[in-house]
C-alpha cells in the first residue's frame, strides 16, 4: 500500500467566466499552503471553455480529466474536495455518475469526496454565518447613527430541499449571532424552477427586497455565494436588483457584503473537510 497521502482535488461547479476558476485557484493556493501538501484546482464543467490567456496561460483543470490523467502517471487515491455550500445534485449524483465507470475501467481506484462546506445532520457544521456575520457587520458598522439594518441573505437557489434547508438554518443562525445590530434576517433566492414544488425556495430577492424597504430604510444583502459570477459579480444580477429596489423605493438603501468563499475562515473549513475524510 502507498504511504504517499491521497492527491486532493478541490472542484466547484465550474463557469465559462475566468473569475470563478482564479478564486479556485486562489483557494487551493492558501489550502495548500496551510495543509503542507498540493491541492489541484478542478471544474466540474464549463471552465474548459474558458480561454487560457484569460487565466494567465494556464488551461484550466476538469476534475474527471485530471483524475484520468493521474490514473496514467500511476496515481490511484484521490481526496476530492468540494467547493460547494451543500450537497447539490452535482457531489451527490453527477459526480458518482461519473465515477463508477471510472472504476469499472481503473479498479485500483479509490476515491474519498468529502462534505460540503456546509451540513446539517448528525454533526452540524454551520461556520458559514460566522463568516456572513463578520462580513455583515463590517457593512453595519459603516451605517452609525442609523437605525438597524434588515438582512436579506441570498444565494442562487436550488432545486434540492436539502441545500435550500442549509440556506435556510444559516439564515437562523445569522439572526442569532447578530441579535440586535439588525431587526431580522430574511432568506431569498436568486432562481427557482417552475411549479408548486419548487415553492420552497421563496422568496426571490427581488420580492424580499421589497418587502424589506417597506419596514426598513436600509438593507443589507448578505452574499451566500463563493465566487464572482453572473448573480454575484461586480455588475451582476443582485447588484442590477438592489439598485433597481433603491429606484422603486427613494430614500432607502440597500447595500452588498462581500461574497462569503472570500473570507480568510473558508480554509478552516475546508481544512477540517480534508482531515475528516482522511482519518
Amino acid at each position: 500500500m502507498s504511504t504517499e497521502p491521497p492527491t486532493i482535488l478541490l472542484f466547484d461547479n465550474g463557469s465559462f467566466r475566468p473569475d470563478p476558476t482564479r478564486r479556485l485557484r486562489s483557494i487551493a493556493s492558501a489550502l495548500a499552503n496551510r495543509l503542507d501538501r498540493p491541492v489541484i484546482p478542478t471544474s466540474l464543467l464549463h471552465a474548459d471553455k474558458i480561454d487560457p490567456v484569460d487565466l494567465g496561460g494556464l488551461p484550466p483543470r476538469l476534475l474527471e480529466s485530471e483524475i484520468v490523467r493521474r490514473l496514467e502517471q500511476g496515481e490511484t487515491r484521490f481526496t476530492l474536495l468540494p467547493f460547494f455550500i451543500g450537497p447539490s445534485n452535482a457531489i451527490t449524483e453527477y459526480l458518482p455518475g461519473r465515477l463508477t465507470p471510472l472504476q469499472d475501467r481503473h479498479p485500483g481506484l479509490e476515491t474519498r469526496i468529502a462534505d460540503s462546506l456546509a451540513r446539517l445532520g448528525s454533526h452540524p457544521d454551520l461556520r458559514l454565518a460566522d463568516i456572513l456575520s463578520a462580513q455583515i457587520l463590517l457593512t453595519v458598522d459603516t451605517l452609525e447613527g442609523e437605525a438597524p439594518s434588515t438582512v436579506v441573505l441570498v444565494d442562487h437557489g436550488s432545486p434540492v430541499p436539502s441545500v435550500t434547508r442549509i440556506r435556510d438554518q444559516i439564515a437562523l443562525e445569522l439572526r442569532r449571532l447578530l441579535g440586535d445590530r439588525v431587526t431580522g434576517v430574511r432568506a431569498a433566492s436568486m432562481e427557482r424552477r417552475e411549479g408548486r414544488d419548487y415553492d420552497f425556495n421563496d422568496p426571490l430577492l427581488e420580492t424580499a427586497l421589497d418587502r424589506a424597504v417597506n419596514t426598513n430604510r436600509t438593507v443589507v444583502v448578505s452574499l451566500l455565494f463563493l465566487a464572482p459570477g453572473r448573480h454575484a459579480g461586480p455588475r451582476g444580477d443582485i447588484d442590477a436588483i438592489c439598485r433597481k429596489t433603491e429606484r422603486r423605493s427613494p430614500g432607502s438603501r440597500v447595500l452588498i457584503t462581500g461574497l462569503a468563499g472570500g473570507h480568510p475562515g473558508i480554509i478552516d473549513i475546508l481544512t477540517d473537510r480534508v482531515r475528516e475524510v482522511e482519518s
